[in-house]
């Protein structure tokens, strides 16, 4: 049967070979510098075992024509594209996290993506002597790499989705804080008037994430319904509204009237890195203590008591952000709150 004008060429190849037939297309015309005369520029699109195979590859080309050229777009071509992009949304420590992750897959930078297939990723991965974490950011640049192609038709999946990684990783034991180190962090407050001592009363009485309070603005506090509203976090569940236990509001209070961008401040009014928190006030405070805490235990201290002292566990879950897991904990989605500033008044300490 002939195919019609333009429409490409099929044929088969002499020889033996495991794919005989090959699919040719004419995209233009070319002047013979050797006879003066024009002749056919062709591509070439595949090369198939039947003929049923390349009459179907030169159909579904006709239909959606592609880049034959993306078959020598590499690996660290997507990387460039994707990384040129994602790399203005993300903080420098993320950035810096998947240039480290990146390096693992320098060896197969070159090849052109549409040839790398799950076997090659995973090997990169089970190759990886470092943390479970580490190998989730190789992963993730791997799956960036992959859905850059993907939304540019170089490849038709993303291989990337399909790389194992096994976590290993030992849990880290969290240390409760005990009703006497609260009672000395009260006293290094009253006493010393300690900044640490008050973010860790705060975080004690609230269960936030630290980096939760340490970049909440100041306008997210309204000190009129005792409620502070987060609005950046790390998760979905994390966006809510706190209730500010009576016993902190002085605290609170205190570094409301500074009246500065920024909730939580220092003295001189500059706000508060956590880097700089965690290597310098904090640690100067478990110093005093003698402990040795890590700024979790605080939420980790908050979720424990409020489940021994009997509190309602969706209301909990709401108040330091936690998914809510079941149907039926999903139905308490709209809580008054006016309820959960009660509930939070039901925890003790002292």
């Amino acid at each position: 049967m002939k195919l019609p004008n333009g429409y490409g060429t099929v044929r088969k190849l002499s020889g033996r070979r495991r794919k005989p037939w090959m699919v040719e297309k004419t995209i233009g015309w070319e002047p013979d510098l050797k006879t003066g005369k024009i002749k056919q520029k062709r591509i070439i699109i595949g090369y198939f075992p039947t003929k049923k195979e390349a009459l179907d590859a030169l159909a579904l080309f006709n239909a959606n024509p592609y880049d034959l050229n993306n078959d020598k777009i590499t690996l660290a071509d997507c990387y460039e594209k994707w990384a040129g992009r994602k790399f203005e949304k993300i903080s420098e420590r993320t950035i810096n996290s998947y240039r480290s992750a990146w390096k693992h897959m320098e060896a197969i930078s070159d090849f052109p993506i549409k040839k790398i297939k799950t076997d090659v990723l995973q090997q990169i991965i089970d190759n990886c002597k470092l943390s479970s974490s580490s190998q989730l950011n190789i992963k993730c640049v791997m799956n960036g790499c992959f859905e850059y192609a993907l939304q540019n038709d170089i490849v038709d999946r993303n291989y990337a989705q399909f790389v194992q990684i096994e976590y290993t990783e030992a849990v880290i034991d969290r240390i409760p804080y005990t009703q006497k180190e609260i009672e000395q962090l009260w006293q290094l407050v009253r006493t010393e008037d300690l900044l640490a001592a008050k973010i860790v009363l705060i975080l004690l009485y609230t269960g936030m994430r630290v980096n939760e309070l340490l970049k909440l603005p100041h306008d997210c506090c309204n000190i009129r319904e005792h409620s502070l509203n987060i609005q950046a976090s790390k998760t979905k569940a994390g966006i809510r509204i706190v209730p500010i236990h009576d016993d902190i509001f002085p605290l609170i209070r205190e570094f409301y009237d500074m009246n500065k961008s920024m909730l939580i401040v220092r003295d001189t009014g500059y706000k508060i890195p956590y880097n700089n928190f965690v290597s310098r006030d904090y640690k100067k405070l478990n110093e005093l203590q003698g402990s040795t805490h890590h700024l979790h235990d605080t939420r980790h201290t908050f979720v424990s008591q409020a489940k021994a002292q009997n509190l309602d566990s969706v209301y909990v879950k709401k108040i330091v952000g936690h998914e809510l897991d079941s149907v039926t904990e999903k139905v308490y989605t709209h809580v008054p709150f006016s309820t959960l500033f009660a509930e939070i008044n039901k925890l003790k300490y002292l």
